[in-house]
């Protein structure tokens, strides 16, 4: 066998041309591999936002309204059941 013995610079140049060539992405591709045909494009979710009411979320307004209403029948439910 002849091989050619190559210099440590000499590897390492021929390895960049080989992944200078086109790295590929996961997310780079636009055709398919096996058939190509154009992939359809993903489509981007949209971030959920929280429904906030005069900036706090949704979920403190309920604890809010709730400590307010056992306080108010605290008040109210308290002398019924003293005497």
């Amino acid at each position: 066998m002849n091989r050619e013995r190559y210099t440590r610079t000499q590897r390492k140049e021929v390895a960049d041309e080989l992944h200078s060539v086109r790295p590929v992405e996961p997310d780079d591709k636009r055709v398919c591999w096996r058939c190509n045909a154009e992939l359809p494009r993903p489509v981007e979710k949209k971030p959920k936002n929280a429904v906030t009411f005069f900036g706090l979320p949704l979920w403190g307004w309920i604890i809010i309204v709730m400590m307010f209403l056992l306080l108010i029948a605290g008040q109210c439910i308290a002398p019924m059941l003293a005497g």
